[in-house]
């Protein structure tokens, strides 16, 4: 697959490459980074956009790096840094107001990723921006009386992106606080949705059969986050969903590599305590095993995050469909590393939609979602407007996957 990136865009690429392993090689860096045809706004700009300014920032001051990176890119990095410290400290405080509004609403709910996932793999919380608040109601009652306590306490609506619908939690909510978007990823003024999510995943995401994990509640367990006791995912589990997480933002054009990072902590730090026969059993029932195979293929070449047993493997890549898995083994990991979740490309997305059905029942579904969406879809898409709603979607989706085709073909990709 011939590349369409810039030649600046190789260098970026390659030196993130190079810095995001488990252990990275301090002369693979220094190599990289001695490079002349350096970008450095390319090389924050992708950095941002994956969310690992801060972390890079580390990693190169501890290895004595930094003196190689100009002043001025490194005084952006050292901003971000101090950024993300004093949002993750802010968000510590939210937290435990949240906490605090559930108890009182009587709300059961299962915090996931999050606040809990970062105090436990990251040592400096700094490293790790915290985009969101996602909790996992026990039902839908519970859902609908935690989202009320949160519009109660002041919390509103989040507008939107065009083309969203999400089935797997209410509405997201924020204290907007007067707050404008101003481009900046590690704003301090930025404020954290709050997601009640009824699922852990939508169950028919972009026509695909996926289910739930059965049995969930029965192996949350609870930890303490600031001396506050909170239930979490098991061990299992939250590898289960942050696997999935990744792998539908890469099949969605949207993936970030601070997502594959998660993943290959989890592994180094507690890979050993993990039940993998559990994982197995859980991801057959939810029908997600071929998204866990994606995201564990992808962090081990990113990373060198370790594999599970040989034979968990071999039952992870026997139930991935061919053309899934020959994607993923030839191209899954440079193709994360080059994502840009701010320029999408629709037409690849349907593409690796439709090499992940594992059923002639799901090929039909996933034609289905791409031309004939629900109404309740189309309605949330575009508001009003009965059977014409059909040719409008038609329309935009033929015309943003024909310019997206055009342009690989442009490139030569």
């Amino acid at each position: 697959m011939k590349s369409a990136l810039s030649p600046q865009r190789e260098n970026t690429i390659a030196l993130i490459a190079a810095s995001i392993p488990l252990a990275p090689e301090s002369e693979n860096i220094r190599a990289q980074l001695s490079r002349g045809e350096l970008a450095w706004d390319d090389v924050l700009y992708l950095a941002d956009g994956h969310g690992i300014t801060p972390l890079l920032y580390t990693l190169w001051k501890r290895m004595d790096l930094l003196a190689l990176v100009p002043a001025a890119a490194r005084a952006r990095m050292a901003q971000a840094y101090d950024d993300n410290a004093t949002r993750n400290a802010d968000a510590r405080r939210e937290f435990q107001e949240l906490v605090a509004l559930m108890e009182n609403a009587r709300v059961e709910c299962v915090v996931m990723k999050g606040l809990p996932l970062l105090l436990q793999l990251y040592a400096d919380p700094a490293e790790r921006v915290l985009y969101d608040f996602d909790l996992l109601a026990r039902d839908e009652t519970h859902a609908r009386r935690g989202y009320d306590a949160l519009l109660t306490a002041g919390f509103t609506p989040v507008p939107m992106k065009a083309g969203t619908f999400v089935t797997k939690h209410l509405p997201s909510v924020w204290r907007l606080n007067g707050f404008a978007r101003r481009g900046y990823l590690f704003d301090v003024a930025q404020p954290r949705p709050v997601e009640m999510h009824t699922t852990l995943w939508d169950t028919d995401w972009r026509g695909l059969d996926l289910q739930p994990i059965p049995d969930l509640w029965a192996r949350s367990v609870q930890v303490a986050v600031d001396e506050k006791n909170v239930r979490v995912l098991s061990l299992e589990d939250t590898f289960a969903h942050l696997c999935v997480h990744l792998a539908t933002h890469l099949v969605e054009r949207e993936a970030r590599v601070g997502q594959a990072i998660d993943i290959a902590r989890l592994l180094a730090q507690r890979g050993d305590a993990f039940d993998w026969t559990r994982v197995i059993a859980a991801s057959e029932a939810a029908r997600v095993t071929r998204f866990v195979y994606l995201a564990l293929r992808a962090v081990n070449v990113l990373t060198g995050a370790p594999l599970p047993p040989q034979n968990i493997l071999d039952t992870l890549r026997a139930k991935t469909p061919a053309r899934l898995r020959a994607w993923i083994e030839q191209h899954g990991a440079r193709d994360l590393l080059a994502m840009d979740y701010r320029h999408t490309d629709l037409s690849r997305a349907y593409a690796l939609t439709f090499a992940a059905t594992q059923s002639w029942r799901e090929k039909i579904r996933v034609v289905r979602f791409a031309l004939l969406p629900s109404l309740d879809t189309l309605q949330a898409e575009y508001g009003a407007g009965g059977a014409l709603l059909y040719a409008r979607h038609i329309e935009r989706r033929g015309r943003v996957y024909l310019n997206a085709l055009r342009q690989r073909r442009a490139h030569g990709n």
